[in-house]
């Protein structure tokens, strides 16, 4: 019950389990990508294994590698034409970005892949099921803990685009740049 070292551990099993299922997640794509040649699918999964971002990042804020996992499992269903796959990927998509509100990115080079694959219903049926995933999960569960819906959205906007802050401080575009050698790795 009140024991906060139970919660330290089931925290940090999570993030493991979670960072493990992305590195599965990883060679499972790249495996699916590159049918005859195995070792790229392993040298994808050491490299996100390794990768800077993920140890020094996926290790301190359980939403991050819950996104992470997310969207990596999105990428690995979409591997494989599948109108089921298709939906799961948008529902993890939709569910990533619901985690974290910049991972809604991912959206867009999904359908991208599947508009260069040709696969145009699967593009759409990945856009709108992740849109309607998204919002139904933010609406639902703002309005449960704030009293209405969407009200962590509206919050992120006012705070990071209208009041110019964020929560390590305001950085301009170009320390992004400057500091991209912060969480890439050589």
């Amino acid at each position: 019950g009140d024991d906060i070292g139970v919660l330290v551990v089931a925290g940090r099993l999570a993030v493991a389990l979670l960072s493990t299922a992305t590195v599965w997640y990883t060679w499972r794509a790249a495996r699916q990508g590159f049918k005859d040649a195995a070792g790229y699918a392993i040298l994808a999964a050491v490299l996100v294994a390794t990768a800077q971002s993920q140890v020094a990042f996926g290790s301190s804020e359980l939403p991050r590698p819950v996104s992470t996992a997310l969207v990596c499992a999105a990428f690995s269903c979409l591997t494989k034409p599948s109108r089921r796959r298709v939906l799961v990927a948008g529902l993890a998509l939709g569910l990533a970005a619901t985690c974290r509100f910049s991972e809604a990115i991912f959206v867009l080079p999904a359908v991208l892949c599947l508009l260069f694959e040709r696969r145009w219903s699967g593009s759409a049926l990945l856009l709108l099921t992740s849109v309607a995933v998204a919002a139904s999960v933010l609406s639902v569960t703002d309005a449960w803990y704030w009293g209405q819906p969407f009200h962590s959205l509206r919050a992120i906007v006012d705070y990071t685009l209208v009041e110019r802050l964020s929560s390590r401080g305001y950085q301009s575009w170009w320390w992004y740049l400057t500091h991209a050698s912060d969480w890439i790795n050589p």
